[in-house]
């Protein structure tokens, strides 16, 4: 049972301040006992505990005398299940239910395409990675395409620092290959097949750094997925 009680009495005496729980705790089980009535027991139960969790955390003394004194009068009239207080829980429940539909969404409004000016010629751009691209002359650049440009160069990076560091392995392979040699050692054929593995991705990774794409290729190719 989770422990709802009024925070407003924390800082008097011990006392009440067990009273004070015993008697929000009591007003709360009691309230749930009443609801079991009523058909609409979990809607009611809901509410409930919604209203207990939303001011459980109030510290004005004279407020939570008042939700408290509010919530006994809802008790006594939830214990005698009348015709006119079923109408008029069946009522609230209503009310509640419209309360907490979502407002409708504001129709955007269309936006206008304005007729291009004669200086505004479509160019292609083509990015230091070999990306090409449409760029308007006079037009702000799309932030769609500003992330796919960044997306590329980030992708491009990525395959030169491992580029680089696929050289710097095949540097240090071929020095212990050398010395390996030189101490008379025959059975090098691990350091042969490590380089040759280490040469096989260079080459990948410099047939990736050469392919040309344009933005419009992978658009395409992102819609055929779809």
């Amino acid at each position: 049972m989770p422990r709802f009680y009024a925070t407003a009495f924390q800082s008097t005496h011990v006392v009440l301040t067990q009273q004070t729980r015993r008697a929000t705790l009591g007003l709360y089980r009691s309230l749930l006992r009443s609801s079991k009535k009523y058909e609409q027991h979990d809607k009611i139960k809901n509410i409930i505990q919604q209203k207990f969790r939303a001011n459980q955390h109030i510290t004005s003394r004279p407020k939570v005398l008042e939700l408290l004194s509010e919530a006994n009068k809802i008790n006594q009239h939830l214990q005698k299940p009348s015709l006119q207080i079923k109408q008029r829980v069946g009522q609230y429940l209503q009310n509640e239910i419209k309360e907490k539909k979502q407002p409708e969404k504001k129709k955007m409004k269309k936006k206008k395409h304005r007729k291009r000016k004669p200086y505004q010629v479509a160019l292609t751009v083509t990015h230091s990675s070999g990306y090409q691209f449409k760029r308007v002359r006079g037009w702000v650049q799309p932030v769609k395409t500003s992330m796919i440009i960044k997306k590329f160069t980030k992708t491009v990076q990525k395959r030169l620092d491992r580029y680089s560091a696929l050289q710097e392995q095949l540097d240090m392979v071929k020095k212990e290959l050398q010395f390996e040699m030189s101490l008379g050692i025959r059975d090098y054929r691990s350091w042969l097949q490590c380089e040759k593995y280490i040469r096989d991705a260079l080459e990948y990774y410099h047939k990736k750094n050469l392919k040309m794409k344009t933005i419009e290729e992978t658009d395409e190719k992102k819609n055929k997925n779809k």
